[in-house]
């Protein structure tokens, strides 16, 4: 091979349930956040630097199998009954860290990617805010999209949102 390259399907599982096969994968996104240092008499409007200020996780897909796991993630406050907005679990004002849901990836034994990484674990996942999924229902192959936010969780004197191996 004339490079190193990673290639290889991620099996998934949200809350322990599989939820399928997804039509191109899954996609991490990262969103930085700084404080940008950019008003100053000297330098104008220029940013001169920035202060970190965190990091939000996402993952996307399309899921492609209308299985009880894929269908759980769209559902979470309902605990993973179609339709079922709140209920005594999970009244509203409802901490979303609280119903929050392991989210696994697993690599495919003898590929490439089969320790780049191995797996990845959000431990607190949950349907992202301000996603807004669209289902159609018709003769075509129904599609489930998906997008968790991987909350972040407190490991030693660490903050992650997720962990690999």
């Amino acid at each position: 091979m004339l490079g190193s390259y990673v290639a290889g399907r991620y099996s998934a599982t949200f809350g322990a349930a599989d939820i399928g096969q997804s039509e191109d994968g899954f996609e991490l996104e990262f969103s930085f956040k700084q404080e940008l240092i950019d008003k100053t008499d000297a330098y104008a409007r220029t940013i001169i630097d920035m202060i970190g200020q965190g990091c939000d996780t996402y993952v996307s897909a399309n899921l492609i199998e209308w299985i009880p796991g894929s269908k759980a993630l769209l559902w979470a406050y309902g605990g993973g009954v179609m339709g079922k907005i709140f209920s005594v679990a999970a009244p509203p004002a409802v901490f979303a860290s609280n119903l929050a849901s392991a989210f696994v990836m697993t690599s495919t034994a003898n590929t490439t990617a089969a320790s780049n990484p191995a797996t990845l674990t959000g431990s607190k996942a949950f349907p992202a805010p301000n996603f807004n999924p669209k289902i159609l229902c018709d003769s075509r192959l129904r599609k489930l999209p998906i997008r968790l936010i991987l909350l972040p969780y407190q490991s030693s004197s660490d903050l992650i949102s997720f962990s690999t191996s």
